[in-house]
């Protein structure tokens, strides 16, 4: 079910990012007192961070929301503490659960 989710997430991510691409393509011609030339390209340097900047807080959330729903599904002892450890600490308690409590999940499958 998660997988299924997360491939939703990464196709808009790139669907986003391919219908943002033409606005990227570079200086676009333009007419200034009849004669044809570059127009000044003055929003690429505000662009370019800002999608880094989108795409970088979407893969956190999803990662965040990932944890979320992993310890409230799956987490038997301290649950209620990882819950609110991953809500009032964001990203940090999504690692910190990951590294905790999700790696020890899986090395119990394992064996």
């Amino acid at each position: 079910m998660m997988s299924t989710f997360f491939k939703k997430i990464s196709a808009l991510l790139v669907l986003t990012l391919i219908s943002v691409q033409p606005a990227l393509a570079g200086p676009v011609p333009c007419v200034v007192d009849g004669e044809m030339t570059v127009c000044p390209d003055t929003f690429s340097f505000i662009l370019w961070p800002l999608i880094v900047v989108l795409a970088f807080s979407m893969l956190t959330f999803i990662f965040w929301l990932w944890m979320l729903i992993d310890a409230i599904k799956n987490q038997k002892e301290d649950k209620v503490m990882w819950i609110l450890l991953l809500i009032f600490l964001n990203f940090l308690g999504a690692i910190l659960y990951y590294f905790i409590a999700k790696r020890k999940e899986i090395k119990s499958i394992d064996k």
